[in-house]
């Protein structure tokens, strides 16, 4: 499984890269400053009215499939994509 994630311009978005799951690891492809940060503190998303976190050591599949969701606004975006 692999999120690609964009910066969004001016003229359109730029592909920053992607996290993948490899084995039971998420690895950043690049290893850029902004992917490596995604991956070093947990995803808090909500659940109904409860806030959960999804820590990208303990639980790489389900932060991946959050991802798309917890990643999204003015400046970011991601998208899943199965392989």
């Amino acid at each position: 499984m692999k999120v690609r994630l964009y910066a969004q311009r001016e003229f359109g978005v730029e592909e920053l890269g992607a996290i993948v799951l490899k084995g039971d690891q998420l690895v950043a492809e690049p290893e850029t400053t902004a992917l490596v940060n995604l991956l070093s503190e947990p995803l808090v998303v909500y659940q109904g009215a409860e806030h959960v976190e999804i820590d990208p050591k303990k639980e790489p599949q389900g932060f991946l499939r959050a991802l798309p969701r917890a990643v999204r606004g003015s400046y970011f975006l991601a998208g899943q994509l199965e392989e």
